[in-house]
């Protein structure tokens, strides 16, 4: 047998690629803190993930008053299948770099959410009064490899994947 460069595109993704045991990890965004966690253990003010899904939901979580959220599916860089809910400008600039990504403002063409990993960061932001408080946005994309596209692809369609946010209550059920 002989020695061969294998390309990056063509080497299997590990198995289970993505990791999926029937319920999202959770990732929260702490916009006082700068920080995204899991549960309560503090994670970074960064993450990596590859976008497979989105979607606008309204309605109450954690407390919080009734509003807009954009809810992201992805998998987290130890390729297990995450979910994230932002709101305001953290869900506007994570929205907006994905239409732009789609639109091929990104890239020289128009490029699929699930084809690259995202760079999701910690923002600083002052309110009128000065006072600091972080967003999320999207700092930077690389092209995630031809297998964790297809893994991905294939996952995202075959309707395994449900939203499921602790503490959710959506506006149908508050018409109950």
């Amino acid at each position: 047998m002989t020695m061969t460069t294998v390309p990056a595109w063509a080497i299997a993704p590990q198995n289970g690629y993505p990791a999926w045991h029937g319920v999202a990890r959770h990732y929260r965004f702490d916009g006082d803190a700068g920080l995204f966690f899991v549960g309560d253990e503090e994670i970074r003010a960064d993450l990596w993930v590859q976008i497979f899904m989105t979607r606008w939901e309204g309605g109450l979580r954690w407390g919080r008053q009734a509003q807009e959220w954009l809810d992201v599916a992805f998998v987290d860089s130890s390729h297990v299948v995450s979910q994230l809910s932002l709101k305001k400008s953290s869900a506007v600039n994570v929205q907006d770099y994905l239409i732009r990504l789609e639109n091929g403002q990104i890239y020289d063409l128009p490029v699929r959410q699930q084809a690259v990993w995202c760079h999701l960061v910690a923002e600083e932001k002052r309110t009128k009064e000065d006072e600091l408080y972080w967003v999320v946005a999207i700092e930077a994309s690389h092209f995630a490899s031809e297998g964790q596209f297809n893994a991905l692809t294939a996952f995202a369609e075959s309707a395994q994947f449900e939203w499921h946010f602790p503490g959710e209550i959506t506006p149908q059920e508050l018409l109950v």
